[in-house]
């Protein structure tokens, strides 16, 4: 059995530092599985050897990636980190104010005297002081980090940062020292600095908020709870919380614990299921830890699993390794810009041969720098794990939890989706359409009788007979798979039970009884000769017609797969405007009608028979009303059973990669484009600091634009 471990990351700052990470870990016998998020800073770890953990992170450490456990509380992290990102760029950039202003006014208006000639001399030393303060203040973890990845010759984003600023500072801090007449560059140095600082800051505020999900879901259990202890109500912290405590809970409350409910009330689980309609709930019904107290008066529930255990926890923690999760496009990029460091490197070499040859050591050294600080490509391994935070987050604020982050990317591709039909499109309920007396009986007669040798029977369409007048038996025996029969008060025998069974007791059924019909027929006979008989019909959920309509307006093939009668069947799916059906299946037959369809196909069901064709199917999508086996077979859980999320998810699955596309169609180009520029390539020179400005620009954006999936 596979052990799985999540694990924190804080020296990523590239798509190269998680290919690196990943190269040291992938390798090491016992790994299954080892993928790292950059966006997240998350490392989702699989062994097939416990032994292997100890060597894994041994590993990172030695490659300069140490992993920690995920913090506690996320959301105080993130938000202790962003601040902390204010703070050094604020300082780098009061530090970097006068150098600024000065040095581009005097670009900008040579002629202007703004520092006297006699004191030209005190305002070179103070550039080099302001700029040393930079880089040894605010900035000293930015050239710390990128010096240790030189040192393990594993030049990152960092180390591109590292290599500009200090060939800048290094560059002046020669030309002040020796009073050669070139131009300084003190404030490309610290602004450079400065503005990798506000982007990194930038970049923070933009993923935390990414985050939303899980921060959302952290808040749904309150700090405090009331709990009978010693025959009195105690307020006790959250954690204090046991199994089998008594739990009470006022109006407007939410659930700190999973349990049954003592009281009846109404619960709002939208933030759970992303179904906004109240639930009501009666004694001895099961609750959820999360769920809201709707109603007006107070609930009182047993605790059945706490922390941990609750469902609420296995939710964050599958929304969490579904945000983390790698998609194979990727593998790719990392593989790319595991490469693209170096290779800006050399090109940085080469800008700065040709321009000394060119035009002169100043000019070679502004273009090299600017070069090494455009380059860095932290946008391109941002493009695709930010779109995955969002978009998952997304999905779980709609109820839809990913159990694979795979099949985000997966899902885009299908062109069938097959549902099943009881408990799926319809609602698993029987209800009693009609009911037919024959000739010498009474219908409330037969009713009662009905529901007296229903009282047997524990089948679904027995509850729907079932009423609250049922008649007396004697005796009562259940035939299985064919119906129920007893004697009741007055001696009299009565069979309950198909239209087969019946006909060979009582002979050839009335006339007035449906030949064909979508509904189940259940006949009745008492003595050898019919009674009368029952129409069950199964409802179709009140969402199934927009959800296929949805789907086949997206260009999806929609059918259906059933283990129901072919007319039962045939008659639903003509309803919801299915035209493949496959009915009459046992649960092996379900698996092998998925291969009659045309291409990818997703397999929507809800039942332990259809635990093998989810498992099978390209996409398995489970509704999360229906058992547990269902729910780990499945790639895709629904919360609540509306057949409309199915639309949704593939929506929001279409939206995610292109999404994805996008930003690396920016990081990409913006290299393509502004290398070249840097390089002077184009005729014209760029400042190191502008070079600074838009690598910042860029991973921004790159961020910004993943949070537009939060409103698609």
């Amino acid at each position: 059995m596979s052990n799985q471990y999540l694990l924190h990351i804080d020296n990523l700052s590239c798509g190269g530092c998680v290919g690196r990470a990943e190269r040291a870990v992938q390798p090491i016998p016992g790994v299954a599985e080892f993928t790292v998020n950059l966006a997240t800073h998350q490392a989702e770890l699989v062994l097939d050897d416990p032994h292997a953990y100890a060597e894994v992170m041994g590993r990172l450490a030695a490659a300069g990636y140490p992993a920690v456990d995920p913090p506690e509380d996320p959301v105080a992290e993130d938000q202790r980190l962003h601040q902390q990102l204010g703070r050094r760029w604020k300082q780098a950039a009061l530090i970097s104010a006068p150098l600024v202003l000065i040095e581009m006014t005097r670009h900008l208006a040579p002629g202007l005297p703004l520092i006297p000639e006699r004191w030209e001399a005190a305002w070179q030393t103070l550039q080099f002081l302001l700029a040393l303060t930079v880089l040894a203040g605010p900035a000293r973890f930015l050239i710390r980090d990128g010096a240790l990845a030189l040192k393990r010759f594993s030049p990152d984003m960092n180390a591109l940062v590292l290599l500009g600023a200090a060939s800048a500072f290094f560059f002046s801090t020669g030309v002040w020292w020796m009073q050669q007449p070139y131009g300084l560059y003190f404030e490309a140095s610290a602004v450079i600095c400065t503005l990798v600082l506000l982007g990194r800051w930038l970049e923070q505020g933009a993923k935390s908020r990414t985050g939303n999900a899980i921060r959302s879901l952290l808040a749904l259990t309150p700090d405090w709870v009331r709990v009978e202890r010693d025959n009195a109500w105690q307020r006790v912290p959250l954690n204090s919380l046991q199994a089998g405590d008594r739990i009470r809970v006022l109006p407007g409350e939410s659930l700190a614990a999973d349990g049954i409910l003592e009281t009846p009330g109404w619960l709002d689980e939208s933030l759970l299921t992303g179904e906004s309609k109240h639930q009501g709930r009666e004694v001895g019904d099961p609750v959820v830890g999360g769920s809201l107290n709707a109603g007006t008066g107070e609930l009182i529930f047993q605790a059945t699993a706490t922390g941990q255990e609750t469902a609420l926890a296995a939710i964050i923690a599958m929304v969490a390794r579904a945000q983390g999760a790698q998609l194979p496009v990727q593998a790719l990029i990392n593989r790319v810009t595991y490469y693209f460091v170096p290779a800006v490197l050399v090109l940085a070499v080469a800008t700065f041969l040709a321009w000394l040859f060119l035009a002169g050591f100043e000019t070679a050294m502004v273009n090299a720098v600017s070069v090494l600080i455009i380059a860095c490509p932290c946008a391109m391994g941002l493009a695709t794990p930010t779109s995955i935070t969002v978009g998952m987050g997304r999905a779980a604020a709609s109820g839809i939890l990913f159990r694979r982050g795979q099949a985000l990317e997966q899902l885009s591709h299908i062109r069938n989706v097959a549902f099943d039909k009881t408990g799926t499109l319809t609602l698993g309920q029987p209800t009693l359409r009609h009911i037919e007396a024959c000739e010498g009986f009474d219908v409330e007669h037969i009713r009662q009788i009905a529901a007296g040798l229903e009282q047997g029977s524990n089948h679904p369409i027995a509850r729907t007979l079932q009423n609250n007048y049922p008649a007396p038996f004697q005796t009562l025996e259940q035939i299985t798979g064919e119906g129920m029969q007893g004697i009741d008060a007055q001696g009299q025998g009565w069979r309950l039970g198909n239209i087969a069974w019946i006909t060979q007791y009582a002979g050839a059924p009335p006339a007035g009884l449906p030949t064909s019909t979508s509904s189940t027929l259940v006949g009745l006979a008492c003595e050898g000769r019919w009674a009368g008989w029952f129409q069950v019909s199964d409802a179709i959920r009140p969402n199934a017609p927009a959800a296929v309509a949805d789907l086949k307006a997206m260009g999806l093939n929609v059918g259906m797969i059933s283990g129901d009668r072919s007319e039962v069947a045939n008659a639903v799916a003509a309803e919801l405007g299915i035209a493949e059906v496959h009915a009459e299946l046992n649960p092996g037959q379900k698996l092998q009608s998925l291969k009659q369809f045309d291409g990818g196909v997703a397999f929507v069901g809800d039942g332990i028979n259809d635990a093998p064709a989810l498992a099978a199917a390209d996409i398995g999508i489970a509704i999360g009303s229906g058992t547990d086996v269902a729910v780990e077979s499945a790639d895709l859980v629904l919360m609540n059973s509306d057949p409309q999320a199915v639309a949704t998810a593939v929506r929001l699955s279409r939206l995610t990669l292109r999404n994805i596309r996008q930003n690396l169609g920016w990081a990409f180009g913006y290299n393509i484009l502004l290398i070249p520029v840097a390089m002077g390539l184009w005729g014209v020179t760029l400042s190191p600091m502008l070079a600074a400005g838009a690598m910042a620009l860029s991973s921004f954006c790159v961020v910004m634009n993943a949070l537009r999936l939060r409103w698609s």
